[in-house]
């Protein structure tokens, strides 16, 4: 067991664990329960066991649920893949810090309700692609919106999918005024699905130590699109 301290920068949570090595790698090859053999799987998917299947969100092809420890590998490829951080204020973290990651972006459901950073998972074979998250800007009273999925599930739709249900909950359950989204202007493919969620552009502001772009979208904009 390693003892790990650090804030994340995505949750402005400061926490100090203890991280079990060892957890299972749920990797392509494992036979699951409900997978369809019909759809072919990516090298190396990570795959989503019977029993996490508690889905907090929906779309057609999509669902959001809690991150817990059999996404570890998942995320510690994702927070590693050079085209995923390319935009990102770090590039590379370790095992100890995916370990740590998971259990800090589940807690952001426990200690905010009805927000929360979800593990992203397709319906028909039970692959996670990355996350999906809804929670409050660090520092800040904004709500923002934000993704990261692995390369290989980029430009089939699925991000403007599940984030415009994400935003509809948010307005209907959450009853939120509005709802933001933040990038890098030379992250041209992000601002292509902002733009889809219908948000407007506002504003540069900094976050997370970079200059990003402002995008938003209302309550009463979202009722009269």
């Amino acid at each position: 067991m390693t003892l790990l301290s650090w804030t994340n920068p995505l949750t402005n949570r400061v926490t100090s664990s203890l991280a079990v090595h060892g957890l299972t790698s749920m990797r392509a090859g494992c036979k699951f329960e409900g997978i369809s053999d019909a759809l072919p799987l990516y090298e190396n998917a990570y795959l989503t066991r019977k029993d996490d299947k508690l889905k907090f969100l929906e779309s057609d092809r999509v669902y959001l649920r809690e991150l817990n420890e059999n996404d570890v590998d998942m995320l510690f490829e994702l927070h590693n893949n050079k085209e995923t951080m390319k935009y990102m204020p770090y590039n590379s973290i370790s095992y100890e810090k995916a370990i740590y990651d998971v259990d800090d972006y589940a807690s952001v459901s426990k200690l905010h309700p009805g927000f929360g950073m979800w593990a992203t998972v397709l319906k028909d074979t039970d692959e996670v692609i990355g996350w999906t998250c809804l929670k409050k800007l660090p520092n800040s009273d904004d709500v923002e919106i934000g993704y990261r999925y692995l390369p290989q599930y980029w430009s089939k739709g699925y991000c403007t999918e599940i984030c415009l249900s994400l935003i509809g909950y948010g307005f209907d359950t959450m009853n939120l005024s509005e709802i933001i989204a933040i990038v890098r202007p030379d992250n041209k493919a992000s601002v292509r699905v902002i733009e889809k969620l219908n948000m407007r552009y506002i504003q540069m502001e900094k976050h997370y130590g970079m200059e990003l772009k402002r995008y938003s979208i209302l309550r009463n904009q979202y009722y009269d699109k």
